[in-house]
C-alpha cells in the first residue's frame, strides 16, 4: 500500500489473510501503523519512489493528492514498475469533473470549507485527465 496513513487499509487486509507491505513518509503514521497491526503487516517508513520489488497488487487510498503535479508521471511510472506481470493497482482519489488544472486549484483556494477541511497541499486530477492516460486501464 502506498501512503499507508494509520494503517486502516493495512490491518483490514491482514484481517483478510493477504501479505501487506505498506508505506508512509510520516513518522507519526509509521509508528502508529506499526503498532495497530503489529507484525501482521510488514510497515515501512518510506518514500514510494524508493521502494523496490514486484507485488501482485497495489492500494494508494488518497495519497495521490499529495504526490503534486510534478511528480503525477513518475507516481504512474513506479506503480507500473512495482507490478508483476498481471498485477492491479487501485488508486482512490478525489476528482474533479472540472477539466482545468488552474480552475481547480481557484476553487480550491477559494473554497473555505474546502480549504479547511482538507490536508493542505492536495491536488484534484479532473476525471478526465485520468482517463485519457493511456497506461491506465479505468
Amino acid at each position: 500500500e502506498i501512503g499507508c496513513g494509520w494503517g486502516g487499509f493495512a490491518e483490514h487486509a491482514t484481517l483478510k489473510n493477504y501479505d501487506v507491505t505498506a508505506i508512509t513518509i510520516s513518522k507519526e503514521k509509521y509508528k502508529f501503523a506499526k503498532e495497530r497491526v503489529g507484525d501482521r503487516a510488514k510497515i515501512l517508513l518510506r518514500d514510494y519512489r524508493d521502494m523496490e520489488g514486484k507485488f501482485d497488487a497495489i492500494a494508494s487510498i488518497e495519497m495521490f493528492e499529495a504526490v503534486g503535479t510534478r511528480y503525477w508521471d513518475v507516481y504512474f511510472q513506479k506503480l507500473h514498475t512495482l507490478l508483476k506481470k498481471g498485477g492491479r493497482a487501485v488508486i482512490q482519489t478525489i476528482t474533479s469533473r472540472i477539466l482545468s488544472l488552474r480552475l481547480i486549484v481557484n476553487a480550491v483556494i477559494s473554497s473555505d470549507i474546502i480549504f479547511s477541511r482538507v490536508e493542505c497541499c492536495l491536488l484534484l486530477k479532473s476525471l478526465g485527465h485520468m482517463q485519457s492516460r493511456q497506461d491506465l486501464n479505468l
